[in-house]
């Protein structure tokens, strides 16, 4: 069973209202949800997921930002709409989590996180990885987190590290602009990837110009009665956060519409 809670715009915690404005170069952020709370409570139901996707509040594209995108996209002889607005390394992202296991009996848990850029959005349970097989096997998530073995009534803290959001944000790049097949990037490992081919164009595009992530899901998913509370840490490089984050008038905020990453049509002559 799944529980999909609507999507959300992070707002400030009270540190992020004392820490200077997003902009100033590695000083974090701390940004929350205004609800930053998943539960699932197992029962005799196996184990369900809960899944919440928070939207990170980016200001509207300036006429300078737009001027750099374009000058990039000269540079490599492209469309200027093939450089992101939002791109790779402009902020480094985690995710800082409290778990927490209400039953009395040991639990076992897992934290799992996919995401969109600008354009795309990866769903796993959209891929069938093998067709000969009855049930549908999803490829992992971009985050794919270990299980978490819990004691009785224990609480348990843990982050979703900025290297790791990285190698998300890459592998969904490569995904989708460079038809990469999800099953091998996801068991890759693609941290230091250099550059992708755009599967459309045929032209190469450096690391600089891979897109950034702007949009984060967490699933929380386990065999008991679990609370996960959560908060966003962005080392905002560039001063692409909103100085008033979710709390920032709706036109000043850049809307972002990420399509469902789909899996390769097959072939009818197949």
């Amino acid at each position: 069973m799944s529980i999909r809670l609507s999507s959300i715009v992070l707002l400030p915690t009270a540190a992020a209202l004392l820490a200077p404005a997003a902009g100033c170069a590695d000083d974090p952020v701390y940004v929350t949800p205004p609800t930053p709370v998943l539960e699932v409570n197992a029962g005799d139901m196996g184990a369900p997921t809960a899944m919440r996707t928070v939207a990170l509040p980016i200001r509207v594209e300036t006429d300078d930002d737009v001027a750099d995108r374009e000058a990039r996209a000269a540079e490599l002889g492209v469309p200027a709409d093939s450089i992101p607005y939002v791109k790779l390394g402009d902020m480094d992202v985690s995710i800082e989590w409290t778990l927490r296991n209400l039953d009395d009996a040991p639990a076992v848990a897992r934290i799992d996180v996919n995401g969109a850029n600008q354009w795309w959005r990866f769903v796993p349970e959209l891929f069938d990885i093998d067709e000969d097989e009855d049930e549908v096997q999803p490829p992992p998530p971009l985050v794919d987190g270990p299980p978490l073995q819990l004691e009785p009534l224990e609480t348990r803290s843990g982050v979703v590290r900025e290297d790791q959001l990285v190698e998300a944000a890459i592998d969904l790049d490569l995904m989708s602009r460079a038809g990469a097949d999800p099953v091998v990037v996801l068991l890759g490992v693609d941290e230091d990837t250099p550059s992708l081919v755009d599967s459309t164009t045929g032209v190469t595009l450096p690391r600089d110009v891979f897109a950034g992530l702007v949009e984060l899901e967490l699933r929380l998913s386990g065999t008991a009665h679990l609370v996960l509370e959560f908060t966003v840490r962005v080392r905002d490089h560039r001063g692409l956060l909103h100085d008033q984050l979710g709390a920032a008038p709706p036109d000043e905020l850049a809307v972002f519409t990420p399509a469902d990453l789909m899996p390769p049509m097959p072939d009818p002559g197949s």
